[in-house]
């Protein structure tokens, strides 16, 4: 089985991370995969056994040039299951689908509830068309797919993971006492972090 895993760059990303420790465990039990996506800085973190298909930046200024590096990586590598990383990437993934003429199954990992690309009205039926298969990351996101349209059979729950063993590793080794006075934390003082690139997305504001 070749399966083509595709993500819009390979910047720092809480998607792009997932989907990478994704190939490389594919790749570890002996799957043929491959990473599409626009160069970036975690390209480094894709294990040797992980094709690399470089396409040209999914960019609205740009999109004929992304489609036809992308229908470049989908003739070559010829998959039989694309899973991409957003709602773009899977409508671009079936047109190209009829464009080449091969066959292969579309499974979304959507990290969003809607297609923000797309007016609110057409978001359910385009999100519907995009894909075979749809994983949600969250049970609220599952219900909120399943009151899309989405049959229950199409809709799988896969929460994002954490490796909670290399951070309690790391905290064990921290020196907290001197990170406390660098941050003018009092000893007696709880902690609370929250982890995530600093957009408005992501709720700092309202945690």
């Amino acid at each position: 089985m070749r399966v083509l895993i595709c993500g819009e760059a390979l910047q720092l990303g809480g998607a792009e991370t997932v989907s990478i420790d994704l190939a490389n465990a594919l790749a570890r039990r002996g799957v043929e995969v491959a990473y599409s996506a626009a160069p970036g800085p975690l390209e480094a973190r894709l294990a040797a056994g992980v094709r690399i298909e470089r396409t040209p930046p999914l960019e609205r200024k740009g999109f004929l040039r992304f489609l036809r590096g992308f229908s470049a990586v989908l003739r070559g590598f010829e998959p039989d299951v694309v899973h991409v990383q957003g709602a773009t990437l899977a409508l671009a993934a079936r047109l190209l689908s009829r464009i080449v003429r091969k066959r292969f199954a579309v499974v979304l990992t959507h990290h969003s509830t809607s297609y923000r690309r797309a007016p609110p009205r057409l978001s359910g039926p385009l999100l519907r068309a995009s894909c075979d298969h749809m994983i949600a990351i969250s049970r609220l996101k599952q219900r909120q797919f399943l009151a899309m349209g989405f049959h229950a059979a199409s809709v799988s729950l896969i929460p994002n993971f954490v490796d909670c063993r290399a951070i309690r590793e790391a905290a064990d080794h921290a020196d907290r006492a001197r990170l406390r006075s660098e941050l003018g934390i009092a000893d007696t003082e709880r902690v609370v972090a929250m982890v995530g690139r600093m957009i408005p997305g992501k709720g700092f504001d309202v945690f």
